[in-house]
């Protein structure tokens, strides 16, 4: 069996109890999966014509956090806590509207998905960086 068979595989059988929920990022739309665990994601988006997922651990989002956040020092517990609140409405928003703080860009076979918010007070930032999933 090939790696990518196995990681398609790994990424169905976290998101398959998830449900499908729509969401607006900017101006465009989405269906959305996403399994928040203790300290990583996996999250899945399609616009019908494609899908994209990424999935996170906890080094790549202490990695990714100190990336994007230089000014912010937290705990990655801290920094995780936050982003699940922050993707919190959008997992459980009918959709219809327009979630601040979030833009999307496509770049060839990737959707970046940026979010920015406040964390005690000072700006957070995050981006999810979806590649085109293995189907």
């Amino acid at each position: 069996m090939s790696h990518t068979m196995s990681r398609a595989e790994g990424i169905s059988d976290d998101l398959l109890p998830q449900p499908w929920v729509s969401v607006c990022v900017g101006d465009a739309a989405f269906l959305l999966k996403a399994c928040f665990r203790e300290a990583s994601y996996t999250l899945m988006l399609s616009d019908l014509d494609s899908v994209w997922w990424e999935e996170m651990t906890s080094d790549n989002i202490r990695q990714r956090s100190q990336e994007l956040n230089k000014r912010l020092k937290a705990p990655v517990p801290a920094f995780f806590r936050h982003l699940r609140d922050v993707m919190e409405p959008m997992l459980s928003g009918t959709g219809r509207e327009r979630l601040s703080g979030f833009t999307s860009r496509r770049l060839h076979n990737q959707l970046h998905i940026q979010v920015r918010s406040e964390l005690s007070g000072v700006p957070f930032y995050w981006a999810f960086h979806c590649s085109e999933a293995p189907i």
